[in-house]
């Protein structure tokens, strides 16, 4: 999934309140505090035990959705973000996103195209290239590549998210 605002037929996003932050602000206002995330009951890995990733890591589709509340020009207005990503395995691949801003309609289903890197620590980078419009990210992915989390490093974006692979 991920959370961003979109340019009209762009990919690239400019700021996001997230989920967390709505339930943080809803604490807030209510006296209740609520923590949203996830949780996991795995060990982690043994002392010396090696992880290793590489661009073959992700391979197949992936698919994300959030739903958060952007913000326009000062203004919280609600968002939500949906799609699929096909990794190539060699360092390529391409995207499908739809993107509604308030209630209306921004992408729909727009085309992208990516490279990206992974090392063999798990740690790697994406780049989105939407018509021209340019989104860069950071990635932690899992070493069996069946999800990864991303956060865009674009000055003056916030957004991010975690993506699960659906088919290989």
């Amino acid at each position: 999934m991920r959370s961003f605002i979109a340019r009209t037929g762009s990919r690239r996003r400019a700021a996001v309140l997230a989920s967390a932050s709505v339930a943080a602000a809803a604490a807030a206002s209510t006296g209740v505090l609520a923590l949203v995330g996830t949780a996991s009951a795995a060990a982690p890995p043994a002392a010396g035990a090696s992880r290793s990733c590489g661009r073959a890591t992700l391979k197949g589709t992936y698919i994300f959705y959030n739903d958060s509340w952007s913000v326009v020009r000062g203004k919280k207005k609600p968002s939500a973000i949906a799609g699929a990503d096909y990794f190539s395995g060699a360092g390529t691949g391409h995207s499908v996103t739809t993107f509604d801003l308030n209630g209306k309609v921004v992408d729909d289903n727009s085309p992208s195209t990516f490279t990206y890197t992974i090392k063999a620590d798990c740690i790697g980078k994406v780049v989105f290239d939407t018509a021209g419009s340019i989104a860069r990210f950071n990635m932690y992915v899992s070493p069996s590549g069946h999800f990864f989390s991303l956060i865009e490093t674009d000055p003056g974006s916030v957004g991010g998210g975690l993506e699960t692979r659906v088919a290989r």
